[in-house]
């Protein structure tokens, strides 16, 4: 039987190899940004389960929501694995807990990415430790992928998710007025929405987003790419529909002006979600009065994984800023 460090190792390879023929056999090297993204998308389809533990460990300091230990904070961390918070739909939760007499903590909602398809919450536990490390409850989400159940199904779980935490809130030594959410790519996209469609009196007093998609409309395929293209997946609708319903299903267009500090962050050269996503979400922020930070990251691809050239800013640099806003955010704000 194979281990999964195997899956993984052959999965890269070939990969690797893949796209080695392609360029060799077209001779078109301006197909490269294109079968980059293609390989991102399906980059979840051939990793195994069991396989997704040991990939972001490894891979963790080249992750954006990586551990790095240079970031790391003075909290030893207790993990409380599997927190069943929808019975009936089998979707539970990972709570990890700073050692920090200092209670009730601050929470950080954490919602992974993955193409609405793939991934769990483990692919989030690396940036999960570092929070709580340095002194923030977090609760990474497990949630329904669209290959299970479309849009709004999704939504719906992150806000029992949520509803489950707050009735736990005493328990569990949590505040649940102090709260933030956070997420990457699709996970950004939820986390978003999360943060806008909740009512004013229950929104998290800050969101950050990594290289999320906030306007749907202008991604949905209407042609034969519509068969593989994920946000046409994920909202599970017949082609005349996807307009009405990619629009309803869009951060940008439910900011108004009780929106929550946001920071955006997202690298220039990403080849599958495309910059202007974020620049239209901060610009539609600042329409409405909201605070907006944004970091552009050069020489990043999707994920913040790097080019031929080092990132700038450094993914050390980028995890200051993003403590330091939660911090500003959730750690000054005395709890209730």
């Amino acid at each position: 039987m194979r281990t999964p460090f195997q899956y993984i190792t052959g999965f890269i390879i070939g990969a690797i190899l893949l796209v080695v023929t392609i360029i060799v056999l077209s001779g078109c090297r301006s197909r490269l940004p294109e079968i980059k993204a293609q390989m991102l998308l399906e980059f979840g389809r051939y990793l195994p389960a069991e396989g997704e533990k040991l990939l972001i460990d490894k891979a963790g300091k080249l992750y954006a929501l990586g551990f790095r230990q240079q970031s790391a904070g003075p909290y030893s961390v207790e993990i409380k694995s599997d927190q069943v918070y929808s019975p009936e739909k089998n979707l539970s939760l990972d709570l990890y807990l700073p050692n920090n007499p200092q209670r009730p903590l601050p929470l950080v909602l954490l919602v992974h990415g993955g193409g609405w398809q793939y991934f769990s919450k483990t692919a989030v536990s690396g940036v999960s430790h570092l929070l709580a490390t340095n002194g923030f409850a977090v609760a990474s989400v497990d949630y329904r992928l669209s290959k299970v159940a479309p849009w709004p199904a999704q939504l719906t779980d992150l806000r029992q998710a949520m509803t489950w935490l707050q009735a736990k809130a005493t328990e569990l030594g949590l505040d649940s007025k102090r709260w933030a959410v956070m997420g990457d790519s699709a996970g950004g996209h939820l986390a978003a929405m999360l943060a806008l469609t909740s009512q004013p009196e229950q929104r998290p007093m800050a969101v950050v987003a990594y290289y999320g998609v906030y306007d749907l409309t202008a991604l949905v395929s209407y042609d034969e790419q519509a068969a593989i293209n994920p946000i046409n997946q994920l909202l599970g609708v017949p082609p005349g529909d996807i307009e009405s319903t990619s629009r309803t299903a869009s951060p940008l267009h439910y900011v108004d002006e009780h929106a929550p500090p946001f920071l955006l962050v997202h690298g220039l050269d990403d080849s599958l979600v495309p910059v202007a996503q974020t620049q239209a979400m901060a610009e539609k922020l600042q329409q409405f009065g909201a605070s907006v930070e944004t970091i552009y990251v050069q020489n990043a691809d999707h994920l913040l994984l790097s080019l031929p050239k080092p990132i700038k800013p450094t993914l050390l640099e980028i995890d200051k800023k993003m403590l330091k806003f939660l911090r500003e955010h959730l750690l000054s704000v005395p709890s209730a």
